[in-house]
């Protein structure tokens, strides 16, 4: 997989459908990287989302970080695995009103769930994405 490494991670929620999480790449030479609740999209520009309310994810990326690999789950889950092997986890969750959402989170090699995760992401079911 080519490198892409990245200045920063923002998100969006649209509120209108159950996947609706979209998660955007600024990278450094490439454009953007889009995640559009189903599939990585590589972008030169962003004129169609740039409409959406974009808020910054709360993480450090330091200078130098790229992503090594993006894995996909049956379209139900989705690793983003980064160059210091913290990892970009999408999943499906059930609200209290029976309805699907997607959410995120970036577990770090120490915290608690790392290895679930990590382990999760390299099963043989789980594919690798494609850009």
């Amino acid at each position: 997989m080519t490198e892409y490494y990245i200045n920063k991670i923002y998100f969006h929620y649209n509120d209108n459908s159950d996947y609706g999480l979209y998660i955007l790449f600024e990278l450094n030479d490439r454009g953007y990287l889009l995640f559009d609740s189903t599939s990585f999209l590589l972008l030169a520009e962003i004129d169609k989302y740039k409409n959406f309310t974009w808020k910054e994810i709360n993480y450090k990326v330091d200078k130098g970080l790229f992503i090594i690999n993006i894995k996909e789950e049956e379209l139900v889950n989705y690793f983003v695995e980064f160059s210091n092997n913290d990892i970009l986890y999408i999943y499906q969750r059930i609200d209290g009103l029976e309805c699907v959402e997607q959410d995120f989170m970036i577990v770090k090699k120490e915290d608690n769930f790392y290895n679930e995760v990590f382990s999760h992401m390299n099963e043989s079911f789980v594919e690798r994405v494609k850009l």
